[in-house]
């Protein structure tokens, strides 16, 4: 009992505890005064008197009820287990029957074998009954729980404390004293039982809101530490493009702009931009997951090659960029440029699928090539362009080493926006041959530019740089114009019928009015719809088979023929032949340059000639420059023929003089030669 109480008191309040003890012990000790010793000196002599062992039985009597009593009453909270219930309260009535006892025997008034000797009995039975419980209940021994007993709250047993004046009254009649006494005893414990309670709720409330404060803290440091991983999240969602990985387009601009900002002199920063070749094919012909697939591939391995101060981004679709920063030697970046194509050249197995992929890159340097962000991109972007379009030095360009050729280009440009057509340009004409009789079947129509300010400037060049700036148009509706009013000319005077092949190019066949240009010409010139003959590109057919198809009917209804021209160069698309049905067929210059030297270009060749045959179209190989090539094409059958080897492309007063002026001019197979033909 004493360890248990010890136990349960550790977590008591302790002052609550203290005035508990001292009112209790006091009123105790003065009920017992009245009641025992009738408060009379004369009894502590009686005590005096009596043996050693009587006096420290009477004292250990005391004790107990004064600290049952103080446990009891100052319990506010909790269940008391039954068995302590038991031996607390056997332990209680033996300490009053003792008192009684010696009350008794002071008194002379003790009789044995009384209910008192029996109430003795019942208390010892009483704890063995308790004792018995307790190792039922806790066999392994009893355990303070962390809800046990408290001295914390109100107290409904502290009316028990107005038992001492009722049995005051009781035995002793109505002492005024006495009950005063008891009075101002109760009235003090309950006032200082209050101001502690209040006290001790205050600090419990106190305490429980430092625990909601403190767990509220922790959730307000939770919350916020979720935030700051969500906003981390965000943010690096916002900067890193999801399938690769890698920063995208928002994070590399702003990345840039900073470096270059804050670079210092004599610092550069080289920027290298690149793309995959025929990524859209790969997407329509495997999937656009085998793609995606593709580009993370490349990623990766591009990733590896970086340092952690490099800037890698995929900018969108198939197109990257890198800003290698502290960049002193042109050579090193151009090494390093080589590692990327090479690693993004090296075989890719995807599934059962393994590509072989090209890149084209563009290399511009800060501040060699640009001094801002912006135009850094731009160049770098021009450069990439530049070397896809070119092919050289393994697909990569430096800005700096094509910026001469793109000042040449913008100087063309400007050149040609300004050019007077009547006084600058002009157009040649190139002839063309039936094979078997050598007999002049047509030419084809070839613009050449004078530029008073730059000279004789290639087709090859300001074409192209034409069709850039939309200057082709009006351009090739004058070249339709002047190669009709020719055709025309020269087929009234000599009586002939000879076909005018015209280049039309694919923004001439976007606009809505080409034909009503052409139809304007050939009534203005009176000539024949069958005297021409436009001639487009493989591309062109093969891009939009709906686009190919409407056109083929577009200018069939009026009478023209089409060729297509540069045949075999980029697609080789024989099975457009039948489903698009055009009427001639120009075998292109890079495979008949080839046939006398390679066994696959002259493979290619027969296989189109025969084909052509068999589809009823005819062909026409072009670019014809030696004897060799032109015995071959004759025995596979080749119908049609043009080519240095039979004609340069010359002004209309040389063709007219050398072919027409004095009847068709026949070219016996046996003893043509370049010398006789350089006209």
């Amino acid at each position: 009992t004493i360890l248990f109480c010890v136990f349960k008191f550790q977590k008591w309040d302790s002052i609550q505890l203290i005035v508990d003890s001292i009112f209790i012990t006091v009123a105790i000790i003065w009920l017992l005064w009245i009641l025992l010793f009738d408060k009379q000196y004369s009894a502590l002599g009686f005590l005096s008197q009596d043996s050693i062992i009587n006096t420290l039985s009477i004292i250990t009597d005391v004790v107990q009820l004064i600290v049952i009593t103080i446990w009891y009453l100052s319990i506010r909270a909790g269940k008391i287990p039954i068995f302590f219930r038991i031996v607390s309260g056997a332990i209680f009535f033996y300490s009053i029957l003792d008192l009684f006892y010696f009350y008794s025997i002071w008194k002379s008034t003790y009789t044995p074998n009384t209910l008192l000797d029996f109430g003795y009995a019942a208390t010892l039975l009483g704890l063995a009954v308790g004792t018995k419980l307790f190792y039922v209940q806790f066999p392994t021994g009893y355990k303070i729980q962390s809800k046990s007993n408290s001295n914390i709250g109100h107290l409904y047993k502290g009316i028990l404390m107005f038992a001492a004046p009722i049995l005051v009254v009781i035995f002793k009649g109505f002492v005024w004293f006495d009950l005063f006494f008891f009075g101002v005893l109760i009235l003090f414990h309950e006032t200082f039982s209050s101001y502690i309670q209040t006290s001790v709720n205050n600090m419990a409330l106190l305490e429980r809101e430092q625990t909601l404060n403190q767990d509220l803290e922790m959730r307000i440091s939770e919350r916020t530490h979720n935030l700051q991983q969500k906003n981390e999240e965000l943010i690096y969602l916002s900067e890193h493009d999801q399938l690769t990985g890698l920063y995208n387009r928002r994070y590399f601009i702003q990345r840039l702009d900073q470096l270059v900002n804050a670079a210092a002199p004599n610092k550069k920063i080289a920027l290298l931009l690149w793309n995959i070749d025929r990524l859209k094919g790969i997407n329509d012909t495997y999937g656009q997951s085998v793609g995606d697939k593709l580009i993370a591939a490349i990623a990766m391995r591009v990733n590896n090659l970086t340092e952690e101060k490099d800037t890698l981004a995929r900018l969108g679709g198939d197109e990257f960029v890198l800003a290698l920063e502290g960049v002193t030697e042109k050579k090193a970046v151009e090494s390093f440029a080589k590692r990327i194509i090479d690693v993004c050249g090296t075989p890719i197995t995807i599934g059962q699928y393994t590509f072989h992929i090209t890149v084209g890159m563009g290399i511009s340097i800060f501040p060699v090539c640009a001094l801002d962000a912006d135009t850094l991109m731009k160049n770098a972007d021009i450069a990439m362009r530049f070397a896809k379009d070119t092919g050289t030095n393994g697909r990569m360009s430096f800005y700096n080493d094509i910026d001469a050729v793109i000042k040449r280009k913008r100087l063309v440009a400007s050149y040609l926006k300004k050019a007077n057509f009547a006084q600058e340009l002009s157009v040649h004409y190139q002839p063309q041959f039936c094979i078997a009789d050598m007999s002049l079947v047509g030419m084809e129509a070839l613009l050449r530019w004078n530029c008073p300010a730059l000279g004789e400037v290639p087709a090859s060049e300001f074409i192209p740089i034409a069709e850039e700036e939309n200057l082709i148009i009006p351009i090739g509706n004058w070249v339709i114009d002047k190669a009709i009013c020719q055709i025309s000319s020269w087929n009234h005077e000599y009586n002939t019928n000879l076909k005018m092949g015209i280049n039309i190019s694919p923004k001439q066949l976007d606009q809505t009015d080409v034909l009503e240009v052409m139809n304007a010409s050939i009534h203005l010139y009176n000539a024949e719809v069958s005297w021409i003959d436009i001639e487009i590109t493989e591309g062109i057919a093969v891009d939009n088979d709906d686009k190919a198809a409407r056109m083929r009917q577009f200018f069939q209804d009026q009478g023209i023929s089409i060729s297509i021209d540069d045949f075999g160069t980029g697609y080789s698309s024989l099975g457009y032949l039948n489903m698009l049905s055009f009427d001639r067929l120009k075998i292109a210059k890079p495979l008949i340059d080839r046939i006398a030297i390679d066994e696959t270009s002259v493979k290619i060749v027969y296989s189109i000639i025969g084909l052509a045959k068999s589809l009823g179209i005819q062909t026409i190989a072009e670019g014809v420059e030696a004897k060799e090539q032109f015995e071959m094409l004759l025995d596979f059958g080749c119908d049609q023929i043009q080519g240095f080897y039979l004609g340069r492309p010359v002004p209309p007063e040389s063709f007219q003089s050398t072919f027409l002026s004095n009847g068709f001019i026949e070219f016996p197979s046996t003893s043509i030669s370049v010398t006789g033909l350089s006209l």
